[in-house]
């Protein structure tokens, strides 16, 4: 493995660390936020919607790190057979976790569009 690719997958995890929480923006979502609320719906809804979207950014940046933790894996022991099985596994994992929180999120999103309207 040469020191200019393991630089490389590096500076990608670091990237990936520090840009994927910001291009989820979950920050900004808590500093929108108001801490008054109306009735009990306001507060379910800031609950589900705000402190929910802030929770999943950072499960999402979790999976997609886990993701490219796999592929780095699969890149860079192409010559070990079980290396690039185990990164082909947790490649795929990642897969199926992006999945199933875009899933739960749109399960969210209907849920709080028809009930708390």
């Amino acid at each position: 493995m040469s020191t200019r690719i393991t630089q490389l997958y590096r500076t990608a995890i670091l990237t990936a660390t520090v840009g994927v929480p910001q291009f989820f923006a979950g920050a900004s979502v808590v500093a929108q936020s108001s801490s008054k609320f109306s009735d009990f719906p306001s507060l379910v809804r800031y609950l589900i919607e705000d402190i929910g979207t802030v929770v999943a950014n950072v499960l999402a940046s979790v999976v997609i790190l886990y993701f490219l933790y796999g592929a780095g894996n699969y890149v860079l022991h192409a010559e070990d057979e079980e290396k690039r099985a185990e990164g082909r596994k947790m490649m795929l994992y990642g897969i199926i976790a992006i999945a199933v929180m875009v899933s739960l999120w749109a399960l969210v999103r209907i849920i709080t569009t028809t009930i708390l309207q």
